[in-house]
């Protein structure tokens, strides 16, 4: 079964996605078209218009050449990247499945969508997750590790979740519901192996502390009292230190 859906998975998906956004942007800047041709739109696509449901995969990132630009190196990065770790099967999927809540959403709650920012936001969360320690230049200057634009991103959809309008706040949750799908199982092992790792952090830290040798009868230990020579009993194996050792009655 998986042999056959690998045989017909789209390999560099990305790049027909972004060759596709190209011709749009051509057409769309010739005065050919307009973004709102392209966009997703139930009440059209039910006239008829069924090219919609994909259709705005394809709509460009901006007008302008050097943010359209930007945009396409950026999703060609991430999502390249992605396909390569997974497979071309896997990323598929991931993107089908984002582009199935989409279509949901949209149908659902009549909403238009003029936009593929959602998808491609979900494409950077994959990435983000996968490569935390991926270094980008913000503002083509400053070092800065992609976790942390990915936690400034959070807090951002998590504004729009709470204050923004409905659209964008169903076009998020199909977006997060994409990637936590797919990536449910890595986030419980890593909160699973974070939290024992603290737990065995503590431990140490507790133990460090922890004397080794400790007298029976007068409770001194190796920790705060170091140079005390310490014995066990033969018999008893109790501990013991060099001052009371010879009292114990047990001692051979």
């Amino acid at each position: 079964m998986i042999k056959n859906l690998k045989k017909i998975a789209v390999n560099n998906l990305t790049m027909y996605i972004i060759i596709g956004q190209i011709i749009a942007f051509l057409c769309i800047n010739s005065g050919y078209i307009t973004s709102s041709n392209l966009a997703l739109n139930y009440s059209l696509i039910l006239e008829g218009q069924f090219w919609r449901t994909l259709s705005f995969l394809i709509i460009p990132p901006g007008t302008t050449p050097i943010i359209s630009l930007l945009s396409w190196y950026i999703l060609y990065l991430m999502g390249s990247n992605l396909e390569h770790y997974w497979g071309a099967l896997h990323y598929n999927l991931y993107i089908l499945v984002a582009v199935i809540l989409t279509n949901i959403a949209s149908y659902l709650f009549n909403l238009t969508v003029g936009t593929n920012y959602y998808l491609q936001s979900s494409i950077f969360l994959a990435f983000a997750f996968l490569n935390p320690n991926f270094q980008v230049r913000l503002f083509f200057i400053i070092p800065i590790k992609i976790k942390w634009i990915a936690i400034a991103t959070g807090v951002i959809y998590l504004w729009a979740l709470i204050f923004g309008g409905l659209g964008a706040k169903l076009l998020l949750i199909a977006s997060f519901t994409n990637f936590f799908i797919f990536f449910s199982k890595d986030i419980y092992y890593k909160i699973k192996y974070r939290g024992k790792r603290i737990k065995n952090k503590i431990s140490t830290e507790v133990n460090k502390n922890r004397p080794i040798h400790k007298c029976k009868v007068c409770s001194k230990n190796d920790i705060n009292s170091p140079h005390t020579d310490f014995r066990y009993c033969s018999t008893c194996e109790e501990c013991f230190c060099d001052e009371h050792i010879n009292n114990h009655t047990h001692l051979e």
